[in-house]
Formats: C-alpha cells, structure tokens, sequence
C-alpha cells in the first residue's frame, strides 16, 4: 500500500492502535482537481470541506500530488524476533500464545 493510497481510502497499518488511521495523521493534502487547479487543502482553508471528503472519496475527488503527516515518536530501537511458522494450524496457536 501506498501512503496515497491509504489516506484516499481511509486505510489503516499495524501502526494504526496506536496513531489511529492513516487519515487521522494528515495536516494537509495537495491535490490536482479534475479542471487542473493544483489546490491546498486544510482543515480551515476555504476547501476545508475536501478535507473531510477526501479520506472516503478512494481518489474520485482529484489527483493527490502531496500530503503533510503528523508523525508519531517511536523508540530508537524496536526488538524483533522472527518466528517462522510452517502452517496455518502453528500460525493460530502462536497467535493465541501472544
């Protein structure tokens, strides 16, 4: 998935428990309309009404050429272990384990 993607579509990552959906972290867009005005939209502009709009609209409302995000602290180092998992049956008791 693209960030794009993720915000015209109100998608969600494996980050998303934490900073909600990908849409709640936008500041701003920059989108190409469909008459080719090249636009800023923000929540107090006057196309503050896209700014609700957008995250449901799957691209339908202009072309996104840019977004501002809120970026979430994350700790320096994050531990990681893989664990590979040969079957469905293995997948679903280690998911119960967690």
């Amino acid at each position: 998935a693209t960030l794009g993607g993720l915000v015209m579509a109100t998608g969600m990552t494996t980050h998303s428990h934490i900073c909600g959906l990908t849409n709640d972290t936008v500041v701003s867009f920059d989108l190409v309309t469909s008459y080719g005005d090249d636009i800023h939209v923000t929540t107090d502009n006057e196309h503050s009404d896209l700014f609700r709009a957008l995250p449901w609209s799957h691209g339908t409302l202009g072309f996104l050429v840019g977004l501002e995000l809120k970026i979430s602290a994350a700790p320096e180092y994050v531990k990681m272990k893989y664990t590979p998992l040969y079957s469905q049956q293995a997948y679903n008791s280690r998911y119960l384990q967690v």
